[in-house]
């Protein structure tokens, strides 16, 4: 397909060491996003986030496929 869209609900955070893992650190946010594929660049990636709970409107645009 040359265009899809997602929906999506992320939670996480990262530490340095194992034993500093504290559960209050942790963000998460929801949102949509589209996907396009381009010749030559490959995947193009355009996520509009609300993360919580703060609810600041966040746009995150990205080339290429995600780890």
């Amino acid at each position: 397909h040359l265009l899809t869209g997602v929906l999506f609900y992320d939670i996480g955070a990262a530490w340095k060491k194992p034993d500093e893992f504290d559960t209050s650190r942790l963000k998460s946010s929801f949102g949509y996003g589209f996907r396009v594929r381009v010749p030559i660049i490959g995947l193009v990636r355009l996520d509009f986030a609300y993360p919580f709970p703060e609810y600041e409107f966040r746009v995150h645009l990205s080339l290429g496929h995600t780890f």
